[in-house]
């Protein structure tokens, strides 16, 4: 089977919607699973805001593969499940915001640090592809930036 560039292009746009739809998803995940312990208002709020834009990336991915006729895949349901073990095995110990933010801080970290990969290796994938993944590197380092101050 011939490789063409219009392939070279699919596959690389097909891995980037994937990293952003996976680095969303978890991200979210996490979120709600810390947003019960959460007794600080103004945190609160900041994670639910949190929650509502990462959906919108979650949509914003699929409807982009959507158009595209890709099929990108959600995380483990493995995944998620151990991620949610090990932040409530974490806060069995230390419930406290402070703690929270830390976990939360770790996490984004991570993300930023997969987007910023899958971006530098999918780099002949479709430009509204990469745009979204740029866009949430961003947000993601602006959160970063932003839960520091609720230490």
């Amino acid at each position: 089977m011939e490789t063409t560039r219009e392939t070279v292009y699919a596959a690389d746009s097909e891995k980037i919607l994937g990293a952003v739809m996976s680095n969303a998803e978890m991200a979210k995940h996490a979120v709600i699973t810390v947003l019960g312990y959460v007794n600080r208002g103004d945190l609160k709020s900041s994670l639910k805001d949190e929650i509502i834009k990462y959906d919108g990336f979650i949509e914003r991915a699929k409807s982009l593969a959507g158009e595209k006729c890709m099929e990108i895949q959600k995380p483990s349901k493995i995944g998620k499940f151990a991620a949610e073990k090990m932040i409530k095995l974490k806060l069995l110990f230390d419930r406290s915001n402070c703690k929270i933010v830390e976990m939360l801080v770790k996490g984004t970290t991570n993300g930023v640090i997969d987007m910023a990969k899958a971006i530098k290796i999918a780099d002949k994938a479709d430009e509204q592809a990469i745009t979204l993944a740029k866009e949430l590197l961003t947000y993601e380092e602006n959160e970063v930036n932003k839960m520091r101050h609720f230490i």
